[in-house]
């Protein structure tokens, strides 16, 4: 109890810091967002001049290119990530060997139910006839069929589980929590949505953000629950690992 309390008025005393880290971790994210797609196009606009823009991004150099560039954005934000919470990161991971056996369940459970949660939620869109996915994910799909499969399946398993574990959960929800005194059912809901909109990159995909709400609200609970950040990034990561191997074996016709 005593520890828990020296912990959170180390929170309480850094929280102008989670507030930092949230605004300038999401101006990187988005900017560095915006580079890596429109860079890619611009790239291979400059190689394929006399190629209509619609083709360009049908092409397999563009999905391989789009595939480095992804990771390579990722790069600055792990490292902004890593420096903003250094004392965090030592103290989560204390809190993580602390609680072996809770944050083993948390985790079990946790992945068991981002696998089972968006196999009920495709069942309900299939029973509406919706058998599509969103665009976001249709890009991954390529982009690991591209000869850029390594860097976007790094990308996918590690990069993205950390930098967006550190930003919707660590620098979100403690700026909610610690910054301005936010319920914590408030900030989960909108930790959940903003993490699920995020994930759905046009209007066309919106009707699809219910397959990433139940990922987004099982991690943000499970942040809750451990009191440590490792144990959504572990589920994020085992999560899109199954997500990438799935793929995989579809694409080497494996799975039907």
């Amino acid at each position: 109890m005593k520890e828990n309390k020296e912990l959170i008025f180390s929170k309480e005393a850094n929280k102008n810091k989670y507030l930092l880290s949230l605004v300038i971790g999401a101006i990187l994210f988005l900017l560095l967002s915006v580079v890596y797609v429109f860079g890619s196009r611009l790239a291979l606009r400059i190689k394929y001049p006399d190629l209509p823009y619609k083709e360009i991004l049908e092409t397999e150099a563009y999905y391989a290119l789009l595939s480095i560039t992804q990771l390579l954005y990722q790069v600055p934000l792990i490292f902004f990530f890593i420096f903003m919470f250094r004392d965090d990161l030592v103290n989560d991971f204390k809190i993580l060997n602390k609680s072996k056996l809770k944050n083993l369940a948390l985790i079990v459970g946790g992945s068991v139910l981002c696998f089972v949660l968006p196999l009920i939620v495709s069942s309900i869109y299939e029973a509406f006839g919706i058998i599509d996915t969103s665009n976001n994910q249709e890009t991954i799909d390529t982009a690991l069929s591209s000869s850029g499969w390594v860097f976007m399946a790094i990308s996918v398993v590690i990069g993205a589980p950390f930098v967006e574990e550190m930003l919707f959960r660590k620098s979100f929800c403690d700026t909610m929590k610690y910054r301005f005194h936010v319920n914590d059912i408030i900030t989960i809901v909108l930790s959940t949505l903003l993490f699920s909109f995020m994930h759905v990159t046009d209007a066309e995909s919106l009707i699809f953000i219910f397959q990433y709400i139940p990922l987004a609200l099982v991690i943000v609970l499970s942040y809750y629950f451990s009191k440590t950040i490792y144990v959504p990034i572990i589920i994020h990561f085992i999560n899109n690992l199954i997500s990438v191997i799935v793929t995989f074996l579809a694409i080497y016709g494996v799975l039907g």
